[in-house]
Formats: structure tokens, sequence, C-alpha cells
């Protein structure tokens, strides 16, 4: 079983933004984005980016 710690949080956080970069070539992410995706857990944050890889899609969140 692994242990979630706040840098292992962050650092997928961070690896979600760079996803999202990468993929709709934006070269900032929303502050308030950043927020929601800080607030989410570490499973969500996979989950959600293996939507976005999927569908190319975070119109919710723009």
């Amino acid at each position: 079983m692994s242990i979630y710690t706040k840098d292992r949080h962050q650092a997928r956080v961070e690896l979600v933004i760079d996803i999202i970069k990468g993929i709709f070539e934006k070269e900032t992410i929303p502050e308030a984005f950043k927020e929601k995706l800080n607030t989410m857990s570490y499973d969500g944050l996979g989950t959600f980016v293996m939507d976005i890889v999927k569908k190319r899609s975070v119109d919710e969140f723009f």
C-alpha cells in the first residue's frame, strides 16, 4: 500500500498541469484551475488526467 504525502500529491498536481499545457498548448494555467487541482485527491488527479488524455477536453474547468 502506498503512502500519499503532501509532496507526492503536489508532484502529481504539477504533472497534471504539465500534461494539460502539453495537450492544449497553453503556457499558463489559471490560478483558479490550479486551486481546483490542489483540492482533488491523489487518486482523483490520476483519474482526471486519464479522462483529459482520452477526451482531449477540460472545457468544464476552463
